[in-house]
């Protein structure tokens, strides 16, 4: 029998341990957002036959997806609070 998600209530309470655990989660979300970027110049520098426009190409995306997500997901955090942020984030 599946189980729904974790309550917020049942989260650890331990600031130090909250603290420890948000900080890995942005530090790993970064390393594989900085890995992917690496990977798409490279393989773009190929199709494209230039880094500077394999390097714009990539930093489009990005900023077009950070955006897309601010508008569509934006208001989202404002109702569920800070603990639903971070749940919402993990």
């Amino acid at each position: 029998m599946s189980q729904g998600p974790t309550p917020l209530r049942s989260l650890p309470r331990d600031p130090g341990r909250a603290v420890g655990f948000l900080c890995l989660a942005l530090f790993l979300s970064g390393a594989a957002g900085l890995l992917f970027e690496v990977v798409w110049v490279r393989q773009l520098s190929l199709i494209l036959g230039c880094s500077v426009q394999a390097v714009t190409a990539v930093f489009v995306a990005y900023m077009g997806g950070m955006a897309a997500g601010a508008w569509l997901l934006g208001p989202l955090p404002d109702r569920l609070g800070p603990q639903g942020s971070i749940v919402l984030y993990a």
